[in-house]
Parts: structure tokens; sequence; C-alpha cells
């Protein structure tokens, strides 16, 4: 039976309209038993609602996930940068095409933090009461604000990731780990 994640609704509240987020399908050989592929592109919001049933399609063509990242790139380093090595790229006579991407992946500035909460789905070895408990832990951290540290809950295929704001990693008292700047899980057809 075919189980499906699409995380699109909560993930998009988190983006801004005028900002470039980095997007990954990647079909990984661990799942599909081929040859690992990975493709990149560089999409704003509108341009991810836009073209999202496509980008569906093709990540269920070859078995894959797509992930999207929340930080948005810093915009005036990554043009700097941009120039910089469009000129060297010139000048060495090399092949340009990987400059956008990259660049843009250098000067990325993290907004969110990712908690992954990993679970066997056969054992239920965490329960809703457990997230909320994680959440609560979270958003009594410092820095103390008004709104809640917890941004997000997405779905994942080992469990789930909690979106959150920055808050003082030295009084975290869970055993799960903690991306400062990785990807979640936009979407994933699996078995």
């Amino acid at each position: 039976m075919s189980k499906t994640i699409d995380n699109l609704n909560v993930l998009i509240n988190l983006l801004d309209d005028d900002k470039f987020y980095h997007l990954e399908i990647i079909s990984r050989s661990k799942e599909t038993g081929k040859t690992y592929q990975h493709f990149t592109n560089t999409i704003t919001p509108p341009m991810l609602i836009k073209r999202y049933d496509n980008l569906k399609r093709l990540s269920e063509s070859v078995n894959a996930r797509i992930y999207l990242h929340l930080t948005p790139m810093d915009s005036e380093s990554f043009k700097l940068d941009l120039l910089k090595q469009v000129v060297s790229s010139i000048e060495n006579k090399n092949n340009p095409i990987k400059i956008f991407n990259s660049s843009m992946i250098k000067h990325r500035k993290s907004k969110y933090w990712l908690i992954d909460v990993d679970f066997d789905l056969d054992k239920n070895d965490i329960i809703s009461d457990d997230l909320i408990n994680i959440a609560n832990h979270i958003n009594s951290l410092n820095p103390i604000t008004y709104e809640t540290k917890v941004k997000a809950t997405v779905r994942t295929p080992n469990g789930y990731h909690l979106i959150t704001d920055k808050f003082d990693l030295s009084k975290f008292e869970f055993n799960y780990d903690i991306h400062k700047n990785n990807p979640t899980v936009l979407y994933y057809n699996y078995e």
C-alpha cells in the first residue's frame, strides 16, 4: 500500500514569497536499489506552487523524495559571489552551469532549526503527547518570547521534523538530532 507525505500546506506558510529557496529531489539508492539520483533547483514560493504537481510526478517517477531548505538565500552576498564565480569561470574556461545553485547554497542564513524526531512506526514508540512535551520544553527555553518557537511539525518517512526558531541548545533535554541548516521533506510517495 502506497503512503504519501505531503507537507506543502504546512511549509508554504514559513516561506517569504519574494525569497529564493533551495529544492532537492533525491532518489536514494538504499530505497530504490538503483543508482543515487539528485536534482536541485532554486525556487520562490509562487514558483513552487505553480510547479508542484509536475515536481510530484517527477518524484514519483523515480521514487524520490522532494526536500525543501527553509532557509532563504542572502541575496546581496549571493549576487556578489555569483559575479565573482562567473568571472572566474570565464577566466578558467570552466563550465558555468552549476554556479547559480552552488553560490546560493553558500549564502543561506539559517532562519529555522529542525529537530529530527525518528521512531519505529511498527512499535509506535512515540505518541503525540511526546511531541507536545518536546514542543513545550523548547518553548520554555531562552530566548523567551511571546510566540511559540515551534513553527511547524511535519511528517517524515521515519517520524517527524519539528521546525523551530533558535533556542538555547545547552538546556535541551531530549536526545534528538538538531539540524541548523538542513532541508525537510516536502513530498514523498512510498510503499
